[in-house]
């Protein structure tokens, strides 16, 4: 789950009942992992948001295609385990590991897995998760999660319930559409860290689907256990509880401080942020990137940046 943001949840258990009278089968499903169409088959969705869940899933696959090929460039034989992007994400013994996640996302076609294929979007809260209370995250902050959590054949539906929460976030259409400067704090004053301003749908989907490719049988080489959501002690010392490791603030702390680094490989929005961060670090490659100092609110609507330039132009 991510909270306020993203707020995706992690695992939960699927319910045994299905309310309003709507079948399993009434949801978004992958049609064709090499087209990535979807059925047209989303009852009380508009048609904006079958839009967004269409391109939202392709924008993961983006994402889950720049992580791969920052760490294993194409036409290259040799691994970069050099990034410097990786190395604020992860330990370095957790390369092959991370490589072999996004590699499970993608075959080798970066088009689409064939273990995409029962991947279903439901509007169905089958778990009864949107809106309650679930230590760190506050009810009604949860836009996605993904269920059943058992270890599971590829052919074997899963489901990605989108809550209602997450037509609320103000994301972008698509992550193409989102505009380097207005990735910015201030962009006069080169105020930039990746943070929410760079949120979509796509990086809720992939997050969703880096859960979910943890808990299929032949799961990545090197994991042990299912990639969940991962708690840590409060980096900026406000909350004497845990709480969740989002966003690319505490993503990065987990990794960088303490005695939690090893839960990185375990953290589903650890992948997510380091796909996030090469993605725009690479379109906004004139845009000096920081490591952002302190933890700010993960919903885009509250990051508003201040009015930018036009001079600066996108790559």
């Amino acid at each position: 789950m991510r909270s306020s943001l993203l707020a995706t949840i992690g695992f939960a258990l699927a319910a045994t009942s299905q309310p309003n009278g709507h079948s399993f089968t009434d949801d978004v499903k992958s049609h064709g992992v090499l087209s990535l169409k979807f059925l047209d088959k989303l009852p009380d969705w508009d048609p904006e948001q079958r839009l967004r869940l269409q391109l939202g899933f392709d924008n993961a696959l983006d994402l889950a295609k720049s992580a791969m090929w920052e760490l294993q460039p194409p036409g290259k034989d040799a691994l970069n385990k050099n990034s410097k992007i990786f190395k604020k994400y992860f330990m370095p013994g957790d390369f092959e590991i991370v490589l072999g996640v996004f590699k499970s996302l993608l075959s080798d076609s970066t088009l689409g897995n064939d273990k995409l294929r029962e991947v279903h979007f439901a509007n169905i809260d089958m778990a009864a998760i949107c809106d309650s209370p679930n230590e760190p995250i506050q009810p009604g902050t949860i836009a996605m999660y993904t269920t059943p959590p058992q270890l599971r054949k590829p052919e074997k539906a899963t489901f990605i319930v989108v809550c209602p929460n997450a037509w609320r976030m103000g994301y972008p259409k698509s992550i193409h559409e989102v505009k380097c400067e207005e990735t910015c704090a201030d962009f006069k004053a080169k105020e930039c860290w990746p943070s929410a301003r760079m949120a979509t749908i796509g990086e809720v989907i992939l997050h969703e689907l880096i859960h979910r490719t943890s808990v299929l049988e032949e799961r990545p080489k090197g994991l042990e256990d299912a990639i969940l959501d991962q708690t840590m002690k409060d980096p900026d010392h406000k909350e004497s509880k845990p709480v969740a490791a989002y966003d690319t603030y505490r993503t990065q702390k987990l990794v960088s401080t303490g005695n939690e680094k090893e839960k990185a490989r375990y953290n589903a929005d650890s992948y997510a942020m380091f796909a996030r961060e090469v993605w725009f670090t690479t379109k906004c490659s004139t845009i000096p990137y920081k490591d952002p100092k302190h933890w700010e609110s993960g919903n885009p609507n509250n990051l508003k940046p201040k009015p930018h330039s036009t001079e600066h132009e996108e790559l």
